[in-house]
């Protein structure tokens, strides 16, 4: 066989300019950015140059041990020091990335943390209210798990919200397929067309504060208009048999609107819930939506009271 070559390409710069068209109109918001500890740490100083006020970094030096906190921010836990940053430098937002900084979480102006999926309606401002171009119709995606005011927000901004598997290959392929516009998920990805269809947390970071310096209202206000529902959040049984508890739910909620593009979503119109197979780990994911708390708290008992029934042994995370 002929010799290769190995030829050593640095696109560390190329990216940055890339990302660097989303700083502009960044101005006259402070925000506190934890890195985790992680690969974020190798951008973000070089992103924030320039910017007014000065962004405030913490944990920014990469480190495998991770020694600060865990690196995964959908944790709440892990948030704690950034919440107490934020309030500290009564800043306008926190924002925390995971440790090979593919995603991305955020806190408001009070410290308080802000369900992922909400931020796919408040990146909706980005593209079909600030933007010079008419993006009406176009596919934003969505996650299964997602709220339902998601959805409704969206949809008053003109896009098409379009629901996807969970898991970052299907919301990849769906907006390829779909050319959507941008998309995202519970967990903190969230995707671009302009970056290839794939996800960029840097470049959602960089959104969100665009969006406050040019909406020039509060954080925790602006996802109010999107948080139109209680949500239970992600939770997670070990159980030895799940395609039992998926049968047994399916038989128990049939007068419901049944939705089984990743496990079993079923709606009402007061109420939905989503149960499925984790991807990664040997759990059973649960999420409810509801109306109100009374509600919610209702639902959620009684799940995991069928949950019960159908294996004694079930052992909630």
């Amino acid at each position: 066989p002929g010799r290769g070559t190995l030829k050593r390409l640095d696109i560390r710069g190329d990216y940055l300019r890339h990302l660097s068209a989303y700083r502009e109109g960044i101005r006259g918001v402070k925000a506190v950015v934890d890195c985790s500890d992680g690969m974020a740490s190798l951008y973000i100083h070089e992103l924030a140059r320039g910017l007014e006020p000065e962004m405030v970094t913490m944990y920014d030096t990469p480190d495998g041990r991770f020694p600060h906190h865990p690196p995964n921010p959908l944790v709440e836990a892990n948030l704690a020091d950034l919440k107490e940053r934020t309030l500290r430098e009564k800043a306008d937002l926190g924002i925390c990335f995971d440790g090979d900084a593919d995603r991305v979480m955020f806190v408001d102006e009070g410290g308080r943390f802000i369900s992922p999926d909400l931020i796919i309606g408040l990146l909706g401002l980005a593209f079909f209210r600030h933007r010079r171009e008419d993006h009406r119709g176009e596919v934003v995606s969505y996650d299964v798990r997602s709220s339902r005011g998601v959805v409704e927000y969206l949809a008053e901004l003109g896009a098409e919200p379009v629901m996807c598997p969970v898991g970052h290959s299907f919301a990849k392929r769906l907006l390829r397929e779909r050319d959507g516009i941008f998309g995202g998920e519970l967990a903190g990805h969230y995707y671009f067309r302009e970056h290839f269809y794939c996800d960029s947390a840097l470049m959602a970071a960089l959104l969100v504060l665009g969006i406050l310096a040019r909406e020039g209202r509060p954080l925790s206000e602006l996802v109010a208009g999107i948080r139109r529902y209680h949500s239970s959040g992600e939770l997670n049984f070990h159980v030895e048999d799940k395609d039992r508890i998926l049968a047994g739910v399916r038989q128990a909620y049939r007068d419901g609107t049944l939705n089984e593009l990743d496990g079993i979503r079923i709606d009402y119109p007061d109420w939905w819930f989503n149960v499925r197979k984790s991807n990664t780990e040997p759990l059973l994911r649960l999420v409810l939506e509801a109306a109100s708390a009374r509600e919610l708290e209702r639902r959620t008992a009684e799940l995991k009271a069928l949950f019960r029934s159908l294996d004694p042994s079930i052992a909630e995370e």
